[in-house]
């Protein structure tokens, strides 16, 4: 699902008309503000300038005047990695949020944290002095428990930061 906002004309809105159309929010910010302006342009009150966001689809609320460039970036990080994406916007600060930030923080998506932890010392090697029949009786769970109550990674609905 590509994600939109439902932008309304003001000037219709407040004479008890409802003038709008759904914009694709994943697009470029000029694009997005050329759209607006074909919104406003078509609407039956006549030198209608001023807009507002009344409704969003797969996306985060972002208020009705949201920052356009803000905007794009979360829609296109949203269309890019999906559910991944939502979860690291619900886990961080989405004034600050970047695809590039994104991409540094996210370790996967893992069934428990058994499996993430499981999984985080294979990757960062962190069972190579382990010997095989040892591992059998390595916490995994415990370990995962410790890194997310220590602060050293973040959970949110299986995706992992």
């Amino acid at each position: 699902m590509t994600p939109r906002v439902y932008v309304a004309c003001l000037a219709s809105y407040n004479n008890g008309t409802l003038h709008g159309a759904w914009i694709d929010a994943a697009q470029e910010p000029d694009q997005i503000m050329e759209d607006i302006g074909t919104i406003l342009k078509s609407s039956p009150m006549p030198g209608a300038e001023e807009w507002a966001v009344h409704d969003t689809d797969g996306l985060p609320d972002l208020g009705e005047w949201p920052d356009l460039a803000q905007l794009s970036q979360i829609a296109q990080g949203i269309e890019e990695h999906g559910e991944a994406y939502r979860a690291y916007l619900e886990c961080f600060d989405a004034d600050a949020a970047s695809i590039e930030d994104f991409q540094g923080r996210y370790l996967g998506e893992h069934r428990d944290r058994e499996d993430f932890a499981a999984d985080w010392l294979e990757q960062t090697g962190g069972l190579a002095d382990v010997p095989e029949h040892l591992q059998a009786y390595i916490d995994f769970d415990a370990y995962g428990r410790d890194l997310v109550m220590g602060g050293a990674v973040t959970e949110h609905d299986g995706h992992w930061f």
